[in-house]
């Protein structure tokens, strides 16, 4: 026990008992199937994830950089505030890892272990679970592209309410 909980054995009479709250009985692995020691790695509630096709932010040319920034601004969000996922780390999540966050996946394809995610077409705001997706082109082809820029505006506008 540490030092802040010790006074804790003096309010309360009850044991006291440390729950795991990402792990509950018979949750779900990736394949569907019911496992009750299938713990999902990392859960990103409510928050504005980007999938990247790069292999990570070093990666990332600082014209795309550049454009990503104008995007998030365009839209009212710090980029503190959104979680950048890049190739590799898109390989170990699948629908489990998501909860109530506004996707948008600037990929060439979609991973194979989130493509229940992403049912829809490029440049179709999408909904699945509580959660809320786009998919568009990477971001080197969407940022020379006027009407891909046009695609991308028009689908961020649904996905963030912004009204026309």
């Amino acid at each position: 026990m540490n030092n802040e909980s010790i006074f804790l054995k003096y309010l309360i009479d009850e044991e006291i008992y440390l729950i795991d709250e990402r792990k509950s009985e018979n949750q779900t692995n990736p394949n569907g199937q019911e496992d009750d020691n299938y713990e999902v790695k990392e859960l990103f509630k409510g928050t504005t994830i980007l999938l990247l096709d790069y292999s990570d932010h070093a990666a990332i040319p600082e014209t795309d950089k550049e454009f990503l920034h104008k995007v998030l601004i365009s839209v009212h969000i710090d980029h503190k505030e959104v979680k950048n996922l890049y190739q590799e780390d898109a390989k170990g999540l699948s629908i489990e890892n998501f909860d109530n966050c506004k996707i948008i996946a600037f990929l060439n394809q979609i991973p194979d272990n989130l493509s229940a995610l992403f049912k829809s077409e490029k440049y179709v705001t999408d909904s699945y679970l509580n959660n809320r997706l786009v998919w568009c082109d990477p971001l080197d082809k969407t940022k020379d592209d006027n009407i891909l820029k046009r695609k991308l505006w028009d689908q961020l506008k649904i996905l963030f309410d912004i009204p026309s």
